[in-house]
């Protein structure tokens, strides 16, 4: 069982990287014989993906972790990678930050956490194709996590692909209903496919968990004067 679910997990990541990163695939490929070792719409300024885990700054601070391979990484490990690309994302540094994500991958293959944050930072380069099959590798291992199911539908949204969008979206606030911004992505989602009535009341949700934020009244002014449009017409 523990060699056809690392199998598996090969083949995932053989998948995801054979475009970015041929000499990881010429690694992969030997040990898998016994060797050693996205009319794509444009990001809506009211969309935003999620980060739930505080990010610990660590200010000039070196690690030399190693992940033995194939071996459950330890969550402190984990987050000490994640930190680190964190920090490379918010240096705008996309193409280390993918470089030292998919080596993680690589010795860590079916963390959920890894493959998420290999989405944001496809979904920071507006790749969003990959963005997408990123997400859906970290469902793979983590089938009821309502942050990437959000992840997803940004991805699926930006590639015009709006019904499964909504559906990635639903499934997100099913699990965790208590984010108001995945209500405006959702609506966003049923305003592209000009369903207003729908919109609204998304947005709506969304005002009622956050009452304050001006942008969510914004999208309800503008949704009810698209819906009261469509109703004379």
């Amino acid at each position: 069982m523990a060699g056809i679910i690392l199998i598996l997990a090969l083949a995932g990541i053989f998948i995801m990287i054979a475009r970015k990163m041929p000499e990881a695939l010429e690694t992969l490929g030997r040990r898998q014989n016994g060797g050693e070792d996205s009319g794509a719409a444009k990001m809506n300024k009211f969309s935003s993906t999620e980060e739930e885990e505080a990010k610990k700054k660590k200010n000039g601070k070196k690690t030399n972790r190693s992940v033995p391979r194939f071996v459950k990484a330890s969550d402190e490990a984990i987050n000490e990678i994640l930190d680190k690309t964190d920090g490379l994302i918010e240096q705008k540094e996309y193409e280390q930050a993918e470089k030292f994500l998919i080596d993680e991958i690589e010795q860590a293959p079916t963390n959920a956490k890894l493959y998420n944050k290999l989405g944001i930072i496809y979904l920071e380069q507006e790749n969003f194709s990959d963005a997408k099959e990123s997400f859906k590798t970290a469902l793979k291992y983590d089938k009821n996590n309502d942050l990437i199911y959000n992840n997803l539908g940004l991805a699926l949204f930006n590639q015009g692909r709006y019904i499964e969008s909504i559906e990635a979206y639903k499934k997100s606030i099913q699990l965790n209903g208590l984010v108001p911004h995945r209500y405006i992505n959702l609506g966003l989602a049923f305003a592209a496919l000009r369903e207003f009535g729908k919109a609204l009341d998304a947005y709506k949700k969304a005002q009622v968990l956050d009452k304050d934020n001006n942008d969510y009244q914004k999208l309800i002014k503008e949704a009810t004067e698209k819906l009261a449009e469509t109703s004379i017409a």
